[in-house]
């Protein structure tokens, strides 16, 4: 059986304003430090990024 993960952007530190550089805010950083804890041990053959 196929399964579908789909995953948000992580919250920005919209204090910096040039998007192209903005880091992550620390809530951000925690968001994706779980969504990599959960999604490492699963058998992911592709991914798709808009």
């Amino acid at each position: 059986m196929n399964r579908v993960y789909f995953v948000r952007h992580a919250k920005p530190d919209f204090s910096v304003k040039d998007e192209l550089i903005r880091p992550l805010s620390p809530e951000g950083i925690d968001s994706s430090k779980k969504v990599k804890k959960f999604l490492k041990d699963k058998n992911i053959s592709r991914i798709y990024s808009s």
